[in-house]
């Protein structure tokens, strides 16, 4: 678990570092250009389409410490997120004894999150009721694989569930920690990797070639690794900024932590029946 997990966090913190470099100088040298190239009487108040770019700007090197209602909705972010877990695992128990399909559980997650970002934020309970059930779907979802690791090793479960813990923690701390919010940088690299798993995935369901799963598997894997540093350090911004809308920062990381630990739980199988495979050969 130690080492599948620091060997993770390793290569995110590396790779996110270098792009939050590289963001970090693209960005000085696009606002220095910027600067040059408009002239001082169209520059409006509020910025190009109304927007206060020295604000969105600023929250690229900021690292002030929060007030304490900000703290307190964070608490309520994560103690919403430890919720959507029991949900999860409330799903993945019910598709245990139940073997209860797929496609309902799933459509109704769709309809759930379409539900959740419509309705009024003000609308908590409601909101919260359609977030629980996004968790339950999604722990029935993965419910599948996860009685394939319990028939294979029950410890698989253990240690995937460990591994994942450790590297949400360890990510949510550093994003927590960092100097400044240079982890925003990330966003249009990951949303680029977004788009590129997407196409691998697209063209392995027609060819099923071994290495396009294994790098839409551990590219997934460092990808969602990233989305912890990048939406945690968003939402701490959108606190700043005085977005209170716990529910759905919840579910930006729930999303996050399931992605995570579903890779990992498919790297293990893949590891175990790999070493089953070794041991029959060496049999033989």
């Amino acid at each position: 678990v130690v080492v599948v997990a620091a060997a993770v966090v390793v290569v995110v913190v590396v790779v996110a570092a270098a792009a939050a470099s590289a963001g970090g100088r693209g960005e000085s040298a696009e606002a220095a250009m910027f600067q040059q190239s408009q002239p001082q009487q169209q520059q409006f108040p509020g910025g190009s389409f109304g927007m206060d770019w020295d604000k969105v700007r600023s929250a690229f090197a900021s690292a002030a410490p929060l007030d304490d209602s900000a703290r307190s909705h964070l608490v309520r972010v994560y103690g919403t997120l430890g919720a959507g877990c029991g949900a999860a695992a409330a799903g993945t128990a019910l598709y245990l004894q139940t073997h209860i399909g797929y496609t309902m559980p799933l459509l109704a997650s769709v309809i759930a999150t379409f539900m959740l970002h419509s309705t009024n934020p003000q609308n908590v309970n409601m909101r919260f009721g359609y977030f629980m059930l996004i968790a339950l779907a999604q722990g029935i979802a993965a419910g599948g694989l996860v009685e394939l690791a319990l028939y294979v090793d029950p410890q698989i479960v253990l240690v995937a569930l460990g591994s994942t813990l450790a590297i949400f923690a360890g990510l949510s701390f550093a994003a927590w920690k960092a100097e400044s919010r240079s982890y925003l940088y990330l966003g249009g690299m990951l949303y680029s990797a977004l788009g590129v798993m997407s196409l691998v995935s697209l063209a392995n369901f027609f060819l099923r070639w071994q290495i396009l799963f294994n790098v839409n598997l551990y590219g997934g894997l460092v990808v969602f690794s990233l989305y912890v540093l990048f939406d945690t350090q968003l939402i701490i911004e959108k606190v700043r900024m005085g977005e209170r809308d716990f529910v759905k920062h919840a579910l930006e990381l729930f999303m996050d932590l399931a992605a995570i630990f579903v890779r990992v739980l498919v790297v293990l199988l893949k590891n175990a029946e790999d070493k089953e495979k070794r041991r029959r050969h060496r049999e033989q």
